[in-house]
């Protein structure tokens, strides 16, 4: 079968990303292999040749097309007016919108716009507004999600926060058939609320049209878990089931072959318009308009040439689209039903439709799994039985729903009947999806896979589509399993007889991560804000990313929020064995609900004690302090101060003391030489001590401070005061993460979510 389309877009896609990513020494050595392919094996001469002129087109074209982040920030206040491209989305009382502006310059296009109120806004009104614009904060720590980059990938570099309601003014409506449209869903969207409980109608709203803003954060999660979740990305599925539901329609009414084919063709660009076009919808559009051209001229539709041409269109119009999500899932699913499929189907020598209601979840599934794993960090076993009995009960629902918008919109009776069926299907959804959950190994959370591992998965399921009983399928089944194995294995099982200290970029805050060289991890505080989700944010995407799967300790130096909160989002979600907080509060009431909390979960509760010490060989974690004996409410100088080590190489991990916990741990004698510092209370100028740095004399003192911070921190004085003893600063809020290993002697430092080797290594 010829594949040169196919082909083509996987070469264009790959020129797209050596170009985006400036690996030009790989795009070198690509392009060497290809026309050493030209000269020596002259029977794939033309296909080599056409591979080479690809590469250098898509490398072009992406230099040419690709606007790259700006070097020079232009912050601060700004006046800006323009069209909401976006559908306002209102949480918390706050309201975010994507604004395409009037500015001439094509880095403040498009901004990204949070307003700080509630607004009654809709898609496609013009607005004015007076706001502080800013460029988005990088990720700090690996794991992390980058939304820097995912707003790049949509031509937008810049924030705008709108504070008061006064500096938002709408001049102006959009009144043309895209606002026509808007209006249509914003109707269907109420007639749905009206009748369907919130529950259902924010599932049935999620199906049909994508907007999961209505489903509840931990319902969501479970179909996550169980792997169904994508019934909630509007994709092929969707669009190829319109497509058929279109042309059943039309020729019941006696229209021609074109009308059906012009019919159904319109209403799938309505459709795609009214859930704005996400790649998958963009993809399954152009191949349905494929498919159905070719039924109209009487030829055969390759379903693999297909893929490729819907790729290529929607690389040319937006090459970092490669990148998103959506894009790639969108299309290894669909490469696995176009590809596999068949393949697998062919092997099998039961034809039945069981075996095809089976094979067609599984070879999707399959294609996206490397993907779920390394995005997600999770492997549902159970998605087969899942998507084998709940997807189909959700295509039924997409159905009812297709029928709703078409008709019964505009007839409110039928609508409702239909709405009604829908919910009986969403209930059986919903405890389905439920009781697989309780399934025993339902899921596993997993590290995130490495190139080289994803490259080992997609080789074996590339030969476990040749014939049965070959040695390749069985080299196909090894690396299958090898590339398992590898992301299940628990994350005590690298880097064994090392230790590890992991300051986590968590803003203004404290999260340290110890590792004991037998595998054994303990959370030292976990960051928090009462403005956002730290710990889900930046702290359990970052022990996910890693597959650490349980805590041995949980340990809060004291109740401030920016140490407490984020860690009690963390053991929510985390198995931990034992909680510990300073001994002196450990029966305070302000640890009362959360105490009651991990008792019920079957946590020990542990309070620390000054002089008590975790030893493990020859890693040892110290008490040195664990505040005052008589308890009030400013916790900062009840902060657990501890001390990690192992041979040459330690730790001092101050909390939040101030200068007077300093003075009397040094009378004490217990600043001693260490190698790294973190710095007590964020670098603040109250707790400058400068014997602190001179006795402990470290090589490193590490700062965990928030950028942009209202404190200030860390203190100029601290930093010149660090300067004087040679002691180099780690900021988290400058460089992210900050990663030591040590087996005692040397040790390693790395930096940031890319885990960069700043000295030493292993």
């Amino acid at each position: 079968m010829n594949q040169a389309w196919f082909r083509t877009f996987i070469v264009f896609a790959l020129a797209v990303a050596l170009s985006y990513h400036r690996f030009w020494g790989w795009t070198a050595a690509l392009a060497l292999l290809l026309l050493l392919g030209a000269l020596f094996k002259k029977e794939q001469a033309w296909a080599a040749l056409s591979c080479l002129m690809v590469l250098a087109a898509g490398c072009a074209y992406t230099e040419l097309v690709v606007l790259r982040p700006p070097v020079d920030d232009a912050t601060g206040s700004a006046q800006v007016s323009g069209t909401i491209v976006s559908r306002p989305r209102l949480a918390d009382g706050r309201c975010s919108f994507v604004l395409e502006t009037d500015e001439p310059g094509p880095y403040q296009k498009r901004l990204q716009v949070f307003c700080y109120f509630n607004a009654d806004l809709r898609k496609y009104q013009r607005v004015l507004m007076q706001g502080e614009m800013r460029r988005p904060d990088r990720p700090g720590n690996p794991g992390e999600f980058d939304y820097a980059a995912y707003l790049e990938y949509e031509q937008i570099y810049y924030l705008l926060t709108v504070k008061e309601p006064e500096d938002l003014k709408t001049t102006g409506s959009g009144d043309d058939w895209p606002g026509f449209l808007e209006g249509y869903r914003a109707r269907s969207t109420a007639l749905i609320k009206n009748v369907l409980p919130a529950d259902a109608a924010g599932i049935f709203c999620g199906m049909l049209l994508g907007d999961v803003s209505g489903i509840d954060p931990d319902e969501y999660q479970e179909y996550q878990k169980t792997g169904i979740v994508h019934v909630f990305s509007v994709s092929g599925m969707h669009v190829g089931f319109l497509a058929l539901l279109c042309s059943l329609l039309f020729k019941r009414l006696g229209l021609s072959k074109r009308g059906v084919l012009v019919g159904s063709l319109s209403i799938l660009v309505l459709y795609a318009t009214l859930v704005d076009w996400p790649s998958p919808v963009a993809r399954s559009v152009i191949m349905a308009a494929l498919a159905l051209t070719a039924l109209y001229a009487g030829r055969e539709n390759d379903l693999l040439n297909s893929l490729g041409w819907s790729g290529l269109i929607i690389l040319l119009h937006q090459p970092t689209a490669l990148f998103q999500i959506s894009f790639q899932l969108s299309f290894l699913a669909a490469w696995g039903l176009v590809y596999l499929y068949p393949r697998w189907r062919k092997a099998l020598p039961d034809k039945g439709r069981w075996m095809d209601c089976l094979l067609i979840p599984l070879a999707a599934q399959a294609a996206v799994l490397p993907l779920i794993a390394y995005y997600f960090n999770i492997l549902s076993p159970v998605s087969l039985i899942a998507n084998l009995f709940l997807s189909y009960l959700a295509e039924l629902v997409v159905m009812i729903g297709f029928l709703f918008l078409l008709l019964g919109v505009l007839m409110a009776p039928l609508g409702a009947l239909m709405l009604q069926l829908a919910e009986v299907l969403i209930d059986i959804i919903r405890w389905g999806n439920h009781l697989i959950l309780q399934l025993p190994g339902a899921y596993l959370w997993v590290a995130a896979p490495g190139p080289a591992a994803i490259g080992i998965f997609y080789t074996g399921l590339y030969l476990l589509t040749r014939e049965r009983g070959s040695t390749r399928m069985g080299a196909g089944l090894i690396c299958v399993g090898v590339f398992l194995i590898v992301i299940c294995l628990p994350a005590s099982f690298f880097n064994r007889g090392q230790m590890e200290v992991v300051f986590l970029d968590v803003g203004q805050g404290d999260c340290i991560l110890l590792k004991t060289p037998r595998g054994k991890f303990i959370l030292i505080d976990g960051g928090g804000s009462a403005f956002s989700d730290v710990g889900g944010r930046k702290v359990i995407p970052y022990l996910r990313h890693r597959g650490i799967r349980q805590l041995y300790w949980a340990v809060n130096t004291h109740p401030d929020a920016d140490h407490l909160v984020g860690l009690q989002r963390v053991v929510r979600e985390i198995a931990v064995e034992t909680v510990c907080v300073p001994a002196n509060l450990a029966g305070a009431d302000v640890y009362k609900a959360w105490r009651k909390e991990m008792n019920s979960r079957g946590a020990a509760w542990k309070g620390l004690a000054r002089g008590q010490v975790l030893q493990e060989g020859a890693w040892s974690l110290e008490v040195l302090y664990s505040g005052k004996e008589a308890a009030d409410k400013e916790y900062n100088n009840h902060s657990l101060v501890l001390v990690c080590k192992m041979g040459d190489f330690s730790v001092l991990l101050t909390g939040d003391v101030d200068e007077e916990v300093l003075r009397g741990l040094d009378r004490e004698g217990k600043l001693r030489p260490a190698t790294v510092l973190k710095l007590p209370h964020h670098g603040s100028k109250y707790s400058l001590y400068p014997p602190l740095y001179s006795k402990t004399r470290p090589r490193y003192g590490v700062i965990s401070a928030g950028k942009r911070n209202i404190f200030g921190h860390p203190s100029p004085l601290v930093l010149e005061a660090m300067q004087d003893e040679a002691i180099e600063a780690l900021r988290t809020d400058l460089v992210g993460a900050v990663t030591f290993r040590s087996e005692g002697r040397g040790f390693a430092v790395w930096l940031g979510p890319r885990e960069t080797l700043l000295e030493g290594g292993y």
